[in-house]
Formats: C-alpha cells, sequence, structure tokens
C-alpha cells in the first residue's frame, strides 16, 4: 500500500543522509496516518449514532485534507440519510469544484436537489452525471426513480436495461427491471 512503501522511502532517505526529503516523507505519512484515524473515528462514531460529532470530525478532516474525498462522501451520505439535502447540495457542489468531470458530483446533486423537491434541476444534473459515465448502475437507478416519481415506468425500465447492457447479470438492476414488470402486469 501506498503508506508502507512512503515509510520505506522516508527509511531510505534517512539511511542515504538525505534528511531535508526524509522530512518531508515522514510528515506526509503524518498526515496520511491521521486523515485515516480521523476517518475511522468517524465511521465508528457514526455506527454508535453519534452523527452530529461524526459530520464535525469529518467536516474538520475535509478542511484539513480537501484532497481525501471519502471524508466528503461520507458527509454527504449522512446528511442525506438525514433527509438534510439543502446541506448535503452544498457538500455536492464543493465536490462539483474539486472534481468538474468526474460522475460523482452531479450525481450527489441530482439526489440533494431531487430530495428537495427540485426534479427539474435534478434530472439535469442526473442526466450530466449520465453522459459521463453511460450505463452506471448506481446513475440509472437515480434517473429510474425520477422517471417512476413522474410514471414513466418505460423510461426507468430504459435506464436499468442499459445497466444491463454494459453490466450483464448485474443483481440489483435484474431485480428493479423485474419488479418494474410485475407492476406492469399487475
Amino acid at each position: 500500500n501506498n503508506l508502507e512503501i512512503l515509510k520505506a522511502q522516508q527509511i531510505a532517505s534517512f539511511r542515504q543522509r538525505r534528511f531535508d526529503q526524509s522530512r518531508l516523507i515522514n510528515q506526509r505519512v503524518n498526515s496520511i496516518e491521521w486523515s485515516n484515524e480521523q476517518l475511522n473515528t468517524a465511521v465508528g462514531l457514526l455506527d454508535r449514532g453519534e452523527s452530529g460529532e461524526a459530520l464535525a470530525t469529518l467536516e474538520q478532516l475535509a478542511k484539513a485534507q480537501p484532497s481525501l474525498y471519502q471524508a466528503r462522501l461520507l458527509q454527504f451520505r449522512e446528511l442525506a440519510l438525514q433527509r438534510n439535502f439543502s446541506a448535503a447540495e452544498e457538500v455536492a457542489r464543493e465536490l462539483q469544484q474539486r472534481l468538474p468531470d468526474s460522475a460523482l458530483p452531479p450525481l450527489l446533486l441530482g439526489i440533494a436537489l431531487a430530495g428537495q423537491g427540485d426534479d427539474q434541476t435534478a434530472q439535469q444534473q442526473l442526466d450530466i452525471a449520465w453522459q459521463r459515465a453511460p450505463g452506471h448502475p448506481a446513475i440509472a437507478a437515480r434517473l429510474a426513480v425520477l422517471a417512476l416519481s413522474h410514471g414513466d415506468t418505460a423510461k426507468a425500465a430504459d435506464y436499468y436495461r442499459q445497466v444491463l447492457k454494459q453490466h450483464p447479470g448485474h443483481g440489483a438492476t435484474l431485480k428493479q427491471l423485474a419488479m418494474l414488470a410485475s407492476q406492469r402486469d399487475d
């Protein structure tokens, strides 16, 4: 793993008397270890139902390590589970600035906006996510839910079929498609 490689590089630099390089690598190792510890703490707090403290830990971690996206993802997940979609939207927008070409931020924005009842903008964001990662099961599921909320079963089924073209045998997608088919048969 990368942390072990860094530790080995730090030792090698020290042995070669390249103390400045060794010190820099050591600082990076300490930073990674602190981040991992904070992330594990936040997960433990979430597991124990201590959401407020977990969110504070994740916020602190995200500010200290902006490139550590796992903190923001956990934060988004918890906020969405709490149905605090406006705060979840803020997290998604920050990720959008940091990951402008990724499908993840528009997916998260779509979830947050739909949770706030803004289906039109949610659809736009989910369409962007779908363009960036066509056939992705999580994006298809959100698009299908949105289509179903507007009574468009055929469109929802189409999203699931597109997933199966790229991921034949995807269990969750097959299950959703079967449920749609059984609803149409009723």
